[in-house]
């Protein structure tokens, strides 16, 4: 994201085989950003978190797109591994999730693409992202009759998926910039206002799926809304695997003549495959995430972990 769009900025991500390996890095830019930027946070110490003070809210589906079956199980299997830890499970539903989809898209989309194609110029575009950058350049009027004509053929989820990217005025902008904040805050305070007490940490998926099958993104961008949520919240997430897709998951979707389709499709010959969830914290928590992720991935090592094989 450019510099000016501070409505969702841009975060350094990290991929890294170990949590250690995450918290070893994360030291090294927090130390960096802090001294150059003293409106950051230090960031705490992982090892300091004890998990049986932590209250942790738990969901399956934040309601942007179904979860497989071998998701639903992972958080599941997570939730009892943070349960054994001594943390305190809250079953809780994300606040309004397709909402923050839409935010982020149309925050995201909102100079039509512009930005994206000068930077691009003429390389080559990812298929997605010619697509995200095509719809984004159309106007009102065409993105409405295509929404009408995809439902009239019984593609109901691709239809919504045009509803973000319809405004591409200065106005619009800074109305879904203010929107945004309140959703933020809202968001808080439903965290706040748990029954039992406030929420410190979010288990949930990763994605609504298993590993997609190639080109399958084109048609499945909402199966991946589920990271899209701390996007627009700004809170640190990582996700760790738990479990792999056993055989008896992978047909479990119902036939539909939706795009979704494609969802079954993924499913199916997924048996063995690595599946992940989602941990997240508040706001310069990051710490707590880590702990939270270490304490899944040390539990769970056995059942996700590769054979090693020499080379």
């Amino acid at each position: 994201m450019p510099f000016g769009q501070q409505a969702i900025t841009s975060q350094m991500g990290l991929l890294a085989r170990e949590v250690t390996d995450l918290a070893a890095a994360l030291q090294i830019i927090a130390a960096s950003t802090h001294s150059a930027d003293r409106h950051c946070e230090p960031l705490g110490d992982y090892r300091s978190v004890k998990l049986s003070g932590l209250r942790i809210g738990c969901f399956t589906d934040d309601g942007t797109f179904p979860v497989s079956a071998c998701v639903r199980r992972a958080v599941s299997q997570a939730t009892q591994i943070l349960e054994r830890a001594g943390a305190t499970i809250v079953p809780w539903q994300p606040l309004q999730v397709p909402r923050a989809f839409e935010l982020c898209m149309g925050i995201f989309t909102a100079d039509g693409g512009d930005l994206l194609a000068g930077l691009l110029g003429k390389d080559m575009r990812d298929p997605r992202i010619k697509q995200l950058m095509f719809l984004g350049g159309r106007s009102r009027f065409t993105l409405s009759l295509l929404a009408t004509l995809l439902r009239a053929i019984g593609q109901p989820t691709m239809a919504q998926g045009l509803a973000p990217l319809r405004n591409r005025d200065t106005a619009h902008y800074w109305r879904l910039a203010e929107a945004l904040s309140d959703y933020r805050e809202a968001f808080a305070q439903a965290l706040d206002t748990a029954d039992g007490g406030s929420i410190d940490v979010l288990l949930g998926p990763a994605t609504a799926l298993p590993a997609w099958t190639h080109g399958a993104g084109m048609e499945l961008l909402t199966a991946g809304a589920y990271t899209f949520l701390y996007n627009a919240l700004g809170y640190p997430a990582g996700v760790v695997p738990v479990t792999r897709v056993r055989t008896d998951e992978e047909a479990t979707r119902p036939a539909t003549r939706d795009l979704v389709k494609r969802a079954r499709e993924v499913d199916l010959g997924s048996a063995g495959l690595p599946v992940a969830v989602q941990i997240a914290a508040r706001p310069w928590q990051e710490h707590v995430a880590l702990a939270a992720m270490a304490c899944v991935q040390m539990a769970a090592r056995s059942e996700t972990e590769y054979p090693h094989t020499p080379c």
